[in-house]
């Protein structure tokens, strides 16, 4: 079944925009949150945890105890000041934003002879594409205002896009999760390797769940496998789907990977070009433990207040934000080439 014809599926089969609202709006809203997922893995396997409040918190541990642990005789005093020592933990709040795509059937339309079941199909259809797509976007490339993080009281987005993985991913301690193909590099960065890869993963204290990055870094990945001999697996991810995986770890792609970032000198990515760097991508490796989606409202269309006899609108919306509890469980490999 295509998508929509899901769609179609989900709603009345009465004429008018008032029948078909109101007797389905609560398998209308199931069908929504299904297509959002459809044929989108990266959506589906990142976890997605309800919220409250204006924002959702959580403690980061900023030092670790000094003091280790030791082996001691069964009458030790452990109350003894040598023995104790406390973790730090500053407290951050990462607010809710809302996504919202709206959408429009006019009048005209419904008289050119096309039923309104029909119109509505197509627009709906249409804008789960353009919210999906956004939503994607602002996960892996989500830009705030927001450059460091320094106050006690810690905000982790500034602005109405919350921040995405590469932009929380910057802003620990000095972007100290960040390697380069190439350090200080003169030209953009150089060429991709698996040795990087595998560096890329070893930096991140946990094993990591997925690997994310551009459809071209998939190609060149899946090209030096080929040359070192190596299988190409596949493995089975959350939703039926096969992905490509490195040894057993699922690649996820993004259209909204840029394949025109600029690595410079200093190890900072530009959005453009500054001197004559080439133009190179990323490659994130996530645990899902650790970096998810708080949803305060999950996907949902409503239709909104008739105001003309003109058109019908509806709007499709969320209210969440993107969570990296502990930045020590990802990390970014930058300037990766051909």
């Amino acid at each position: 079944m295509t998508q929509k014809e899901r769609i179609a599926k989900a709603l009345s089969s009465a004429t008018s925009s008032l029948d078909i609202w109101v007797l389905e709006q609560p398998e209308i809203d199931k069908v929504i949150a299904d297509l959002v997922d459809w044929k989108n893995p990266l959506r589906v396997n990142t976890p997605r945890i309800p919220g409250e409040g204006y924002a959702y918190r959580c403690h980061r541990r900023t030092a670790v105890a000094t003091t280790g642990a030791y082996w001691v005789a069964e009458t030790t005093d452990t109350s003894a000041t040598s023995y104790i020592a406390d973790s730090s933990f500053i407290l951050y709040e990462f607010p809710f934003r809302t996504l919202l795509a709206r959408g429009r059937v006019t009048r005209k339309y419904q008289a050119i002879g096309r039923s309104y079941k029909d119109i509505l199909v197509e627009e709906i259809n249409d804008r789960v594409k353009d919210f999906k797509n956004i939503e994607d976007h602002a996960m892996v490339a989500g830009a705030s205002n927001l450059t460091t993080l320094t106050s006690s009281h810690q905000y982790a987005i500034s602005g109405q896009m919350p921040s995405g993985i590469g932009e929380l991913i910057d802003m620990y301690n000095s972007n100290s999760q960040s390697i380069r193909t190439e350090d200080a590099s003169s030209t953009g960065g150089t060429s991709l390797t698996l040795t990087k890869i595998d560096e890329l993963m070893d930096k991140c204290k946990v094993e990591p769940d997925a690997l994310i990055m551009s459809k071209k870094s998939k190609r060149i990945v899946r090209g030096l496998l080929q040359v070192s001999q190596r299988y190409v697996n596949t493995v089975k991810v959350k939703g039926g789907f096969d992905v490509m995986a490195y040894d057993t770890t699922p690649i996820f792609t993004s259209t909204n990977v840029s394949d025109t970032e600029y690595l410079q000198s200093d190890n900072t990515i530009a959005t453009s070009q500054q001197g004559s760097e080439a133009a190179s991508s990323s490659i994130y490796a996530v645990n899902f433990d650790e970096f998810f989606v708080a949803e305060l409202t999950p996907v949902a269309i409503k239709p909104l207040d008739k105001s003309s006899t003109q058109y019908d609108d509806f709007e499709i919306y969320a209210d969440e934000v993107f969570v990296l509890r502990d930045p020590l469980c990802v990390a970014r490999l930058a300037g990766v080439m051909e």
